[in-house]
Order: structure tokens, then sequence, then C-alpha cells
């Protein structure tokens, strides 16, 4: 009976064989991260359906809608309602880290998290909800920096961190949960190809703005 490894291979072989498109480790690795969390029966499912609907090779995003996962943009309204819950629960003064890292990344791309609390409530939440969505799933699509998913500081960290006090207890940054299952988020690297994601998400964003 085959692994669940060689059950991959064969499925991204058939695809590949059934669009033209080669499989070389390079690809196969990028599939296996594409399309962590999801089990080789989703995989086959998935494969399936993309051979009976798609006309061209679906990438690891498509096939992971095909087996029944949330698209970004359908996602990005529950990170929201996350987002908000955490602005409830804990406001400006604490610092947080979300689960989902692609929260964490674009409230810190709308100016960080003190920002983000200010303007929720506000009658800037109308945009500032428009921007979230938009960044949010720009983020799913291309990836989330390793700087970019560290923990968002609230007052008590940045009063702190200016009188010279550092790891106080009022600074560990809350863990906010999601219930549901976010996507995986692909880690991308820091640096140059860090600078290249951001405008990528900012392109990204620009272009699914919904005229006003």
């Amino acid at each position: 009976m085959p692994t669940d490894a060689e059950r991959f291979a064969i499925v991204m072989n058939a695809l590949g064989a059934a669009f033209n498109r080669p499989i070389t480790p390079a690809v196969l690795t990028a599939y296996e991260i594409g399309l962590e969390g999801l089990t080789i029966d989703e995989i086959e499912a998935a494969a399936k359906r993309a051979l009976q609907t798609c006309r061209f090779m679906p990438t690891p995003a498509e096939l992971r809608e095909l087996a029944g996962g949330l698209k970004p943009e359908d996602q990005a309204v529950l990170a929201w309602e996350t987002a908000v819950r955490a602005v409830e629960n804990y406001g400006w003064y604490h610092s947080v880290q979300f689960e989902d890292a692609a929260i964490t990344a674009t409230i810190r791309s709308l100016g960080g998290w003190q920002r983000f609390c200010e303007r929720c409530g506000g009658e800037e939440e109308k945009w500032l909800r428009q921007e979230f969505l938009r960044t949010y799933a720009a983020y799913c699509k291309v990836g989330v920096s390793p700087e970019a998913a560290l923990p968002l500081a609230g007052e008590f960290e940045r009063q702190n961190t200016l009188l010279g006090y550092r790891n106080r207890p009022e600074d560990r940054p809350a863990l906010i949960p999601c219930e549901y299952a976010p996507t995986t988020v692909r880690r991308i690297g820091r640096s140059e190809a860090g600078r290249e994601a951001l405008a990528i998400v900012n392109a990204l964003s620009e272009a699914m703005r919904v005229p006003e």
C-alpha cells in the first residue's frame, strides 16, 4: 500500500501530465508547502475536481479551494471579526499576537496595533474594514515575512521600551486564537524577499480595492 508521500507524488505527476507541467523537485516542494494541513484524501479529491473542471494547472490555493477550503476573501471576513474582538477584549494597552499570522501582518501594514484600535468603533471603521479585507486577502496569496509576523506592541510595551525596561510581565503579548482553521500562509524570507512580497501585497491590495 503506497504511503501518503507516494500518493502525493502520484497525484502531482498526474496533474503535471494532464496540464503539460513538469513536476520538478522545486514544484513538488512548493505544492507540499501550499497544501500543508490537507489530508492526502482531500488532496486527491481536489485533484480529481481539477482534472474535471480546470483548463490550466491549478495553483496550491486553487487546489485548497477545490478541497473545500475557504477562499482568501471569505477567510478575510472571519479574520476581521477576530481582530475586532481582540480590540474589544484587550484594547491598545496590551501587546498581541494572532494565531493567524496574516492578521498580524495586516494590522502591522495598516499602522500597527494602537492605530488599528483607534480606528475601530469610530467613523473610520468602515474604511478600515475595507482596507483590512483586501490587505489580508493579499497576504494570504503572497505570504508573510518573519518580520511581519512579530507581535504587535501595545502602550504598556511602548512606554516600558521608552523608559528602558525590557521583558516586563505586562509586555508579554496576548495570543489571540482563531475560531476558524486558517489557511496555511506561506512564510517568506527576510530582507529583499520580504520587501518584494510587501510590494506585491500593496499591489494586490490596490487591485482589489472596491470603487467608492
